[in-house]
């Protein structure tokens, strides 16, 4: 869900409903995946919890080795996802997007 904010500001402006497009698309593929994969860790485990334990440890590693270089990538091309925003500083399509209801 982090990754959501970030298109707009990395993406150019002809190809960003592909971008949004896409990254729905392998969410979807992570969330039907996942409880499969741990299912079958679980079953050939003999219903061990343990193996399902590392197997999402060793995920949650991997996805703070993806974001440690994402961050590097990023701090190498203008910081662009490290920048705090005014929201003033921003150009969006449709000004009211942060208007309150």
């Amino acid at each position: 869900s982090a990754v959501w904010p970030s298109i707009p500001l990395t993406v150019k402006e002809d190809v960003r409903g592909r971008a949004f497009g896409l990254t729905a698309c392998v969410q979807g593929i992570g969330l039907t995946l996942f409880p499969v994969i741990i299912s079958v860790i679980y079953t050939q485990s003999g219903e061990q919890y343990k193996a399902v334990n590392e197997f999402l440890i060793v995920s949650a590693m991997l996805a703070f080795v993806v974001s440690l270089v994402l961050m590097y990538v990023d701090k190498k091309n203008g910081s662009v996802l490290g920048t705090v925003y005014d929201r003033d500083d921003v150009q969006f399509e449709h000004k009211n997007c942060f208007r309150r209801s």
